[in-house]
């Protein structure tokens, strides 16, 4: 297979929620990027890594999270170099690894979810559409691991939304299998999905009341 196809297969598999699949492909082109330096590909294609690392790294073993580590490590040190040259094109990305890195080393809520605003925000603001998306969405998967539903459907809406201003069927499929209960094809977005994630995070953390989530 060519290394072209390498670097679109991982961005399909990814973009499809196929992660074994997308890191078996990670894998099998970092032979070939070398081939490939100079160009902004072989940033996208570890920056994707590094994300589906996180995303693996707490059901690994001590030994695979050390490997995950290094891939993780790699792009961010790369992105923060960037972010200093050029902070339009890669910030956004830089605050979402931070997020997902934030996440996986078990930080304090109120830090991992300053990440995920910031990123958000980046994303947002240099239109970055698919990657408003991811943000809101993991920002959500974040939420709904602590408990808190009102705050985890208000990111899964908007990201619902993003994807669907950016064309990804497919992701909005996912989300609407995944999650029926707050996912409705007949949402529109409302002014209150432009709220921060601390206007959000003040309201959740602070209602005692509400009971965990309960989505399958």
């Amino acid at each position: 297979m060519l290394l072209l196809d390498y670097l679109v297969q991982v961005q399909w598999l990814f973009w499809s929620d196929q992660t074994e699949q997308a890191w078996q492909a990670v894998k099998d082109a970092e032979s070939s990027l070398v081939l490939m330096a100079g160009f902004i590909t072989p940033l996208e294609h570890r920056f994707l890594a590094a994300l589906l690392a996180c995303k693996k790294y707490p059901d690994a073993t001590k030994k695979e999270q050390q490997v995950l580590n290094d891939v993780i490590s790699c792009s961010m040190n790369e992105l923060e170099t960037l972010t200093t040259l050029c902070p339009e094109n890669f910030e956004h990305k830089r605050l979402l690894l931070l997020a997902e890195q934030r996440r996986v080393k078990d930080e304090p809520l109120e830090t991992v979810l300053l990440s995920y605003d910031q990123a958000i925000k980046s994303a947002k603001q240099g239109r970055y559409i698919q990657y408003h998306a991811l943000a809101c969405e993991l920002c959500a998967k974040y939420w709904l691991a602590q408990g808190f539903e009102m705050a985890a459907t208000h990111y899964l809406r908007q990201a619902y939304y993003q994807y669907g201003q950016w064309g990804a069927e497919v992701k909005r499929a996912s989300l609407r299998k995944k999650y029926p209960h707050v996912i409705d094809e007949r949402d529109q977005p409302l002014a209150s999905l432009s709220r921060s994630a601390s206007s959000v995070s003040h309201t959740s953390i602070s209602s005692s009341a509400e009971s965990p989530v309960k989505f399958d």
